[in-house]
This record gives C-alpha cells, sequence and structure tokens, in this order.
C-alpha cells in the first residue's frame, strides 16, 4: 500500500531561482513524485485551483510575496 501512495504524491515547488527549482523537481522525479514548479505566488494560487497537491514547497525569499505569508495564506485555507 504504501508503494502505491508512492506513485500518487504531488508536490507544489514555490521558487523564483528556476535551475534550482527544476533540479528538486528533476530530484524528487528520481521517487517517482510528481511536481510541478512555479515562481510566484500568484502562480502558486492558480496552481492549488487547476492540480491537488500532497505538499507544497515554499522558498522564503520570493519578489512581491513571501513565501511565509504565502504560508499561512495556504494554511488559513486548507489542512
Amino acid at each position: 500500500m504504501a508503494e502505491a501512495r508512492r506513485w500518487n504524491f504531488r508536490a507544489l515547488r514555490v521558487d523564483d531561482d528556476v535551475p534550482i527549482r527544476e533540479l528538486l523537481c528533476d530530484f524528487l522525479a528520481r521517487f517517482n513524485i510528481q511536481s510541478r514548479g512555479v515562481t510566484v505566488g500568484v502562480a502558486m494560487r492558480q496552481a492549488l485551483t487547476e492540480e491537488t497537491f500532497d505538499v507544497v514547497v515554499l522558498d522564503l525569499m520570493l519578489p512581491v510575496e513571501d513565501g511565509l505569508s504565502l504560508c499561512r495564506w495556504l494554511r488559513s485555507r486548507s489542512d
């Protein structure tokens, strides 16, 4: 059962540093974790309306809206 869950795990990575974001997404793919990367909070919110994710990995130092405020927004709307 744990093995089956591993294949269905979805991650959203929010990071404005494209090489780092792509590196993490590639790393997660090695473990069969599907991931999607976006650069800013607006794109994060859009992705969350389009898909369901098991985990969101936030960079703290994002332009416009920092990762901590995005985390607060996310926690106010989900578990």
